[in-house]
């Protein structure tokens, strides 16, 4: 019958490319485990993914060293700046709405004012807040009271260095909350407020990544929206694209799959929180992270229903652009049209990226940050070795 030659032909495809990507894992997953044995990290996931599919998930070390608890793509921690972009997700979600505008003044969208105190006269718009390029700086007084440990007790703070030490023990047990904090640090008057939280330059004509600005623009969400940024983002976020492992909270999640985080290899950081918790408080696994980054691909590629792709393409367009740097709303925007965002924090490191002119989106989530120069040699190698690879899939 001549239909019998074409299903073969389609059946013999079909085997070929599958017996290839799975050689094509097996060859990754022996190059990978080979640079995490070489390595100093306590361990990582890693994800390669597209617009359709997870393509390859694995997983290396340990998530708790001492307790030899491996390290699994079901494993949850915080995943520092890349919160960020859910920030980006929820204001372009509300520009689609028509409830805000890039060029809306900010003041328009919260219940206390903001003004650059060296430039009174210029207002600061939410284009300027989402590219960081506000004015606002995170200082000193930031990273004393931004975070907050949990079960701190169970450390013994010997094992740390002096400013490490002084670090942890300026954590507050029961934070402000998010508006107190932010009024109390922007508004004049405010018992954290000072010149130093704002840079010198005009408003909008310089780039200086902002930890508070973008808590800030988590904030307006709030104010426009009524609920708080993490209610939001649940019900608008979250739960549609499906995240089901991720919160903003140690309720909203399995404490029991949260990794042990690492100052270095073998020194373990409590668990902790963020006052300004939309800047890089998310807690979430690497299986979750990539069903978000193949949901922006989608997006990308005009294929998503979770936002029209009117809104992707706003998302994604560069606002500022300043020697190395350039940004769409939050999403930092290579040259070459590759879109992600890092994150880095005491005891995690991660960053997802989608590279366009392979159609794959690259996931890496680490407890521990990549200070120390073997780490990110080792991070660069792993992340160029899944590149490669991703290409083939």
């Amino acid at each position: 019958m001549p239909f019998i030659k074409p299903m073969l032909l389609t059946l013999f495809y079909f085997c070929f490319f599958n017996v290839n990507a799975q050689n094509y894992a097996d060859t990754l997953n022996r190059k990978i485990e080979g640079l995490f044995q070489e390595s100093k990290f306590p361990g990582f996931s890693v994800a390669i993914v597209n617009e359709t599919d997870i393509l390859y998930q694995e997983s290396f070390g340990f998530a708790n060293i001492k307790e030899q608890k491996p390290f699994t793509k079901h494993t949850i921690l915080n995943i520092g700046s890349v919160s960020k972009t859910f920030i980006a997700v929820a204001i372009t979600q509300l520009m689609e709405a028509g409830k805000i505008k890039l060029d809306d003044p900010i003041n328009q969208h919260l219940n206390f004012k903001v003004i650059h105190p060296q430039f009174p006269d210029q207002q600061i718009l939410v284009r300027h807040l989402v590219s960081h390029t506000s004015g606002i700086s995170d200082s000193k007084m930031y990273s004393k009271h931004a975070y907050v440990f949990v079960d701190r007790e169970d450390q013994d703070l010997a094992n740390f260095s002096k400013d490490y030490k002084k670090f942890m023990q300026s954590y507050k047990t029961k934070p402000p909350a998010l508006h107190s904090f932010l009024e109390d640090y922007l508004v004049k008057g405010g018992k954290r407020f000072k010149k130093k939280n704002w840079n010198t330059h005009p408003v909008g004509s310089h780039y200086e990544y902002s930890n508070i600005g973008s808590a800030l623009a988590a904030l307006m969400v709030e104010h426009i929206t009524g609920l708080s940024f993490a209610d939001y983002t649940q019900k608008h976020v979250l739960d549609p694209l499906n995240l089901k492992a991720s919160g903003w909270t140690f309720e909203d999640i399995d404490y029991e799959a949260h990794a042990m985080l690492y100052l270095d290899h073998n020194k373990p950081l409590p668990k902790y929180t963020l006052v300004t918790y939309p800047d890089g408080g998310l807690l979430a696994n690497a299986n979750d992270l990539s069903i978000y980054l193949r949901a922006m691909i989608q997006g990308k590629k005009g294929n998503s229903s979770f936002m029209t792709a009117e809104s992707f393409e706003k998302m994604f367009t560069v606002l500022h652009e300043q020697e190395r740097e350039r940004v769409g709303i939050f999403w930092d925007i290579s040259p070459t049209g590759k879109i992600g965002h890092t994150g880095g924090d005491p005891g995690i490191f991660t960053y997802i990226r989608y590279l366009p002119e392979s159609n794959i989106g690259l996931v890496f989530v680490s407890n521990i940050l990549i200070e120390e120069k073997s780490l990110n040699i080792s991070f660069a190698k792993i992340w160029k070795t899944m590149r490669h690879y991703g290409a083939k899939f």
